[in-house]
């Protein structure tokens, strides 16, 4: 860094400074001072310091997209058109106004789906500018930002923390989409810090784990809070651990559900914690009787790289799993973060491993030949989800199969305009980068 800048100079001044020195640079001059940032694009820092980041360097508040990214979403089109046509462009939907709480299942139940609306009409919005639909936007932030308690459910089946980690990163997507610029708003933060963060973990995970995490990195990369996004990330990383095997990482073994005790197998007192055969035989799908603990393996059937948590389940929740650690490592990298190693190595094995089976699904509406046993049928329609997130995230090192996935007519649109859970807007908001 260069040991002092001129202060008071008429000019623009451009010096070579690290990363981490541009942050530390407090501008005097009266002019704009250009900090190259090499090896980065040029950094605008104004006379009053406050730093003009030029729109492909990642930095908290980006999420799922950069700005450039969003500047290349269609304003016209088939897939524009067909997106603005579906549910999640109506513009004369009225959200609901939870007031200062969610009281019943079917609030929650409202709670989710709307905010698949929200963000479409935030989406729509950043391509085509239309005020009605940023007006639509802001009326659903306004309808959500001061709930301060949320019990739908039963406190006792975890419905509410799953519903809600469906819903979040649906909302704070739109949030980041619409910017602070057309809405900052403190009650809301206040919801996403006190009232939301805290209820992003449950005691068995299997795809619920995956959403938790996405949740966690978007609220705590929305909110520019480097303390939650330690936290989130870490979670991300442990949870995904637990939910897709990698023999690389793993050996001969998956890794168990940790804690003795229900508040035990809770983040973060789970690390550490001795591991626990029966929530583990559950998490798994397995029954106690028979399961070998912690052992790669299912009736006979050994587990390749990419084996889920959901693997006897059906096709479509582990397309739920599949995309939401996807979406934690597009937050991660969104950052300027790197995402682990074994994190990447499991969500690409994942993909091959999905990516494969549910391809034969589709060509033959049946499961591919030596598939695990107990598997149910496809249910929901999540298994045709979440494919191009997976595309976005991998790029050249995308499995080759998911092209091929992509390429089926049960994937393409109008199917994907909308969506469905945290698996949404994809034709329009990830298929059109890809």
């Amino acid at each position: 860094m260069p040991e002092a800048i001129t202060v008071g100079s008429p000019e623009a001044i451009t010096v070579e400074v690290d990363e981490a020195d541009a942050e530390l640079i407090d501008v005097l001059a009266p002019g704009p001072v250009t900090v190259v940032v090499a090896p980065q694009p040029p950094v605008v820092v104004t006379a009053t310091g406050v730093i003009d980041i030029p729109p492909d360097i990642p930095t908290f508040g980006r999420l799922l997209f950069t700005p450039t990214e969003m500047d290349a979403w269609p304003n016209s089109g088939s897939v524009y058109s067909g997106t603005a046509a579906s549910f999640v462009g109506n513009t004369s939907f009225v959200f609901t106004d939870f007031g200062t709480g969610i009281t019943t299942a079917a609030e929650m139940d409202d709670f989710h789906e709307e905010s698949v609306r929200g963000k479409g009409h935030a989406c729509l919005w950043r391509a085509d500018n239309n005020a009605t639909r940023l007006a639509k936007a802001i009326e659903y932030f306004d309808c959500v930002k001061d709930i301060t308690s949320i019990a739908g459910n039963s406190p006792d089946s975890g419905q509410d923390n799953l519903e809600l980690s469906w819903a979040l990163p649906n909302l704070v997507s739109a949030l980041a989409i619409v910017g602070r610029d057309n809405y900052d708003n403190a009650e809301m933060d206040t919801f996403l810090r006190d009232v939301a963060y805290p209820m992003l973990d449950w005691y068995t995970g299997n795809n619920w784990f995956a959403t938790f995490a996405a949740s966690k990195l978007a609220i705590a990369s929305y909110l520019e809070d480097q303390t939650l996004y330690d936290d989130a990330k870490g979670y991300a990383e442990f949870r995904c651990r637990q939910d897709i095997y990698h023999s690389t990482h793993d050996g001969s073994n998956i890794n168990p559900i940790l804690g003795s005790g229900l508040p035990d197998r809770l983040w973060p007192a789970t690390v550490g914690q001795p591991p626990n055969q029966s929530p583990t035989s559950d998490h798994w799908w397995e029954a106690d009787a028979g399961f070998s603990p912690y052992t790669a393996a299912h009736d006979g059937y050994t587990f390749e790289d990419g084996v889920d948590a959901e693997m006897i389940r059906d096709l479509s929740h582990e397309s739920m799993m599949l995309t939401g650690f996807c979406q934690s490592a597009l937050i991660i990298e969104r950052t300027g973060d790197t995402v682990s190693t074994d994190m990447l190595d499991r969500i690409t094995a994942s993909a091959a491993w999905l990516g494969r089976r549910t391809l034969y699904y589709l060509q033959n509406a049946t499961f591919e030949p030596g598939s695990p046993a107990g598997l149910n049928l496809a249910a929901l329609n999540n298994y045709r989800y979440g494919w191009w997130t997976v595309k976005r995230l991998l790029g050249d090192a995308t499995p080759a199969v998911i092209d091929d996935v992509l390429a089926d007519p049960d994937i393409t649109p109008p199917l994907s305009y909308g969506g469905q859970n945290h698996q949404t807007i994809e034709a329009f908001s990830e298929g059109t980068l890809v």
